[in-house]
């Protein structure tokens, strides 16, 4: 049976559902990592360090797309770390666990709440303008991440010999 891992295929639907926190993601894999000691840099560490880059380089392109000002860009990004680190806690309880219906179900279920309650947090912080514009920003990522993981199944299923006509 499979297992839920942070690079699983199947955890499309979990992946979709964290579209909303895509730059915390990298934020918390950074957090997580700098607590390290040590002089030398570790492959972690490196790791840590290209996450955090990322989360920061995704940020911006966030803040720029939805022209945030100097009041609005620090508790978005605080919403996102505080969501991010809430996914980490998930992906945490359910590491390991057996890839059955009813775990991808509650997974489902907790990430759905808490995609409803930073869209609350959000719109607290953003006007009607910048949610439309972010909820369609998500939207179109979803539909990349949907047309990417439906292309590497259909490299996998080639590689493992199934024959998809001519």
């Amino acid at each position: 049976m499979s297992r839920f891992t942070s690079r699983g295929g199947r955890q499309g639907m979990m992946a979709a559902a964290l579209l909303i926190a895509l730059p915390s993601i990298a934020l918390a894999q950074g957090s997580a990592g700098s607590a390290g000691s040590g002089s030398s840099a570790t492959h972690g560490q490196r790791a840590v360090s290209k996450d955090t880059q990322d989360f920061n380089r995704h940020f911006q392109m966030i803040s720029d797309s939805l022209k945030l000002s100097e009041e609005q860009s620090p508790k978005v990004r605080e919403i996102f770390e505080s969501e991010m680190l809430k996914i980490r806690q998930i992906k945490t309880k359910y590491k390991g666990s057996e890839d059955t219906p009813e775990n991808r179900a509650e997974i489902k279920k907790e990430l759905e709440e808490l995609r409803a309650e930073t869209h609350t947090q959000l719109a607290q912080v953003l006007s009607n303008a910048q949610m439309t514009k972010l909820q369609k920003m998500q939207e179109e990522e979803e539909q990349k991440l949907k047309d990417k993981q439906k292309n590497a199944k259909d490299v996998k299923s080639d590689d493992q010999g199934g024959s998809k006509g001519p």
